[in-house]
């Protein structure tokens, strides 16, 4: 199989402290992964967290991955 697996890269987003455990989980949540060969594929991620420019501020850069069985 040559054909790479698919998935739409989230959007940039601030998330505050005082959102939800719900919004939080939203923002992670992979919902379109596709493949010509595997139909059990789960997106996955890798975060670095590094010092803001504020007070309490962490910019956090997330790194999405998508493997496929083939």
């Amino acid at each position: 199989d040559t054909t790479a697996p698919t998935f739409t890269v989230p959007a940039n987003a601030n998330i505050y402290i005082s959102q939800s455990a719900y919004a939080l989980a939203y923002v992670c949540d992979i919902q379109d992964e596709a493949d010509n060969c595997d139909s059990s594929l789960e997106a996955t991620y890798s975060d670095a967290v590094a010092d803001g420019n504020c007070a309490n501020e962490s910019v956090i850069t997330r790194t999405w991955s998508l493997t496929d069985d083939c």
